[in-house]
């Protein structure tokens, strides 16, 4: 087992893991959308005699529980993102010997 191969691999869990954490932030987004639009009542309506049990929880509910979900789900896809900052070369001379960021982290 040599170093590139482990510096591989923690590499590729680690994006594997960053982007699952999008995949289940838009998960509970589309699930809160869904139960958002359960919560309205023209909607709950249309689909509370296929469902049985929607006619028993009230639309109040539905609209708490989807906004919560979708602002879970956004909060969730927000912390995944990263933004690059700026560099700037440093020379000496016509060298380049390094980078200085601009901006805040």
């Amino acid at each position: 087992m040599t170093l590139n191969w482990l510096n591989n691999k923690i590499y590729n869990t680690y994006y594997f893991i960053k982007y699952m954490n999008k995949v289940i932030a838009y998960v509970f987004i589309l699930i809160g959308i869904v139960i958002l639009a359960l919560g309205i009542k023209p909607v709950n309506e249309a689909v509370s005699p296929k469902v049985p049990f929607l006619e028993q929880v009230p639309a109040l509910y539905l609209l708490i529980a989807g906004v919560v979900l979708l602002v879970l789900g956004l909060i969730i896809a927000r912390q995944g993102t990263s933004r690059q900052v700026a560099e700037v070369p440093i020379y000496h001379g016509k060298n380049i010997v390094g980078f200085r960021r601009m901006g805040k982290r």
